[in-house]
């Protein structure tokens, strides 16, 4: 009874109470609902969780730190569905990484349609004039070295194995090949099907590495099937990525994408 009501106090005019006024809430809520079981342990709201990715890319920050604005900012907790200030810790980063785990691509693109369903109902989605162009998507990689991966994919390979010693309680041997076809072997695919991907990658790493020209060099380890990208311009000349195709009405609306890996 001694809440301060985030409606008695905030701007009503704010960008992102505007913002949220026009978001179907609902619309998003009933195309996610079918993510999540009714058994076990309650999700968080899924106006909590796209919300607070809505905010993350609208201001391009990180996970970490788009968790540290919504504990410190009234705008941005009444933007997530709260109708006071939450003092507790609401969630931490991983949540956000469950998130997308749980939803996938699909679910992203799910997310999309009902914005634009709803807007277009709404009058806000002009379409008498669309540009389409094409333009570098980096990704958040470092910068690629030969040194670099080697090293890298020497620790990923002990982790997997040392891993794979805890788990399944086996010998390791020399070879991180014959460990993960003994996992094989065992039943053990998942974790053999891993440790073979990482010597995989690192025979890759190695072939590059010899001065050899691959037809298609690693530059991430994370994400292999990432390219380098000329942009034909003077700062960055060059982005590590891939190439993704906008379509855009005169206001700047997104009205559809397509990545090119």
């Amino acid at each position: 009874m001694y809440e301060t009501l985030f409606s008695d106090v905030l701007n009503p005019e704010h960008e992102l109470l505007r913002a949220a006024g026009i978001i179907d809430w609902d619309g998003i809520h009933e195309v996610l609902s079918g993510y999540y079981s009714p058994l076990g342990r309650q999700g968080k709201p899924i106006r909590l969780m796209v919300g607070i990715h809505i905010l993350k890319h609208r201001y391009n920050c990180s996970d970490e730190r788009a968790v540290e604005m919504l504990h410190e900012n009234a705008y941005w907790q009444c933007f997530c569905g709260f109708n006071s200030f939450q003092g507790g810790q609401i969630l931490d980063a991983s949540s956000l990484v469950k998130f997308r785990n749980r939803i996938g691509t699909e679910g992203m693109k799910q997310i999309e349609a009902v914005l634009l369903k709803a807007w277009s109902e709404m009058g806000l989605v002009k379409t008498r004039r669309v540009a389409v162009d094409t333009t570098a998507q980096p990704k958040n990689i470092a910068y690629p070295t030969d040194a670099d991966l080697l090293h890298r994919i020497r620790e990923k390979i002990v982790k997997q194995i040392k891993r794979v010693r805890e788990e399944v309680t086996s010998h390791v041997v020399k070879q991180a090949a014959g460990v993960a076809n003994s996992l094989y072997s065992r039943g053990f695919k998942e974790a053999g099907r891993e440790l073979n991907r990482l010597v995989s990658l690192g025979k890759r790493v190695i072939d590059q590495t010899t001065g050899e020209s691959p037809r298609k060099r690693i530059y991430s380890l994370h994400e292999p099937g990432v390219a380098v990208i000329k942009k034909g311009k003077s700062h960055p000349d060059c982005e590590f990525g891939s190439i993704v195709a906008l379509s855009k009405n005169d206001d700047g609306l997104i009205l559809s994408y397509m990545e090119y890996h």
